[in-house]
């Protein structure tokens, strides 16, 4: 086997009763980095030590990767001026946050016939968000509704 010690230097070919012995002398564990049939290589290392700076790098790398949140907001074809607004302005703030932000224009019932409104009133929220916010997806519920996704801006640098 070959052997590399504690600071990454190349020990040589040894026999494993051999390797044990280094290992145990120093106080550390033999570890074997690479099987192969021919010569495998094993290194000296603390493994409580190896373990937690793994366990450590997955944590930051899996910090430091930024999930894409989706926020819902529901809308109704018979919406007040106030709650419009209201609701735009939480959208703004999460598009502004980062957040993604779905939007769900549903119609019950005898609903279904004020489908003109509800486009409106989707139409009204395209515009006023126009500037700030790009729509990822728009699906056609038909007699059910419209659902839009809404991404903010990239930035141009």
């Amino acid at each position: 086997m070959r052997l590399i010690d504690e600071d990454s230097k190349l020990y040589g070919e040894i026999g494993l009763a051999q390797a044990l012995l280094i290992a145990d002398s120093r106080g550390y564990d033999l570890v074997e980095m690479s099987a192969t049939p021919k010569l495998s290589v094993c290194k000296l290392l603390d493994y409580g030590k190896f373990q937690y700076k793994t366990v450590k790098k997955l944590g930051q790398a899996r910090k430091s990767h930024k999930q894409s949140v989706t926020k819902e907001i529901k809308f109704r074809p018979k919406i007040d001026t106030h709650d419009f607004n209201f609701k735009l302005r939480n959208i703004l703030n999460f598009l502004e946050e980062g957040y993604k932000v779905k939007v769900v224009m549903t119609y019950r019932g005898r609903e279904a016939s004020l489908s003109a409104q509800g486009n409106s009133i989707i139409e009204q929220l395209l515009e006023k968000t126009d500037l700030v916010a790009d729509v990822e997806s728009k699906t056609n519920l038909g007699a059910r509704g419209v659902i839009l996704i809404l991404s903010a801006k990239q930035k141009k640098i």
